[in-house]
C-alpha cells in the first residue's frame, strides 16, 4: 500500500464531506502511510482540529491518530474509525466492517427534509448508522430512516 491522503471538509469535492458551517471548506487532511499509520493535519481551518485525549479536548495542528481516537472538526465530533470507513477506498489494514461510501453528507437535500434544520450545537457528536451514513445519536438516519 502506498501513502494516501484524504481531504476532510465542507466542500463537496472533499473525500470526506462534513456539511456544517463550523467545518472549513478544506478543514483537514488524513494521511495514511504505507505502514497504516494515520496522520491528521489541520489545514489552517477557522475553527480548528481537536483530539480527545486524557479526558479533555486538545487542539492539534498535526497528530498521529488511531482508529479508536475521537476527533473534532469545528463543533463536530467523530471517531477516526468512522472517518476511515467513509473514504472511497479505505486502507486494507484498517478497513472497518461497515460499508464505505464516497463521502459523508450530513445535510439532506431540502426536498427530503420537512422541518427546518436544527442548528448544530457545540460539541455535537456524530455516529455511523448501520447503512454507513453519518448521523446524530438518537435521531433517525437521513439516508435509511433507522
Amino acid at each position: 500500500m502506498k501513502e494516501q491522503t484524504y481531504i476532510i471538509g465542507r466542500d463537496p469535492s472533499c473525500d470526506i464531506v462534513l456539511s456544517d458551517d463550523s467545518v472549513s471548506r478544506q478543514h483537514a487532511e488524513l494521511m495514511v502511510n504505507e505502514k497504516g499509520i494515520f496522520l491528521l493535519i489541520d489545514q489552517h481551518s477557522t475553527n480548528g482540529c481537536f483530539i480527545h485525549s486524557k479526558g479533555a479536548w486538545e487542539s492539534i495542528s498535526q497528530e498521529i491518530v488511531n482508529t479508536k481516537d475521537l476527533v473534532r472538526f469545528g463543533d463536530l465530533e467523530i471517531s477516526v474509525e468512522d472517518l476511515i470507513a467513509s473514504v472511497p477506498n479505505p486502507p486494507p489494514s484498517q478497513s472497518p466492517p461497515t460499508p464505505s461510501t464516497p463521502s459523508i453528507n450530513i445535510s439532506p437535500p431540502p426536498s427530503q427534509y420537512s422541518q427546518p434544520k436544527k442548528p448544530w450545537l457545540k460539541g455535537d457528536r456524530l455516529v455511523r448508522c448501520q447503512c454507513g451514513a453519518i448521523k446524530r445519536p438518537n435521531e433517525p438516519c437521513l439516508e435509511c430512516g433507522l
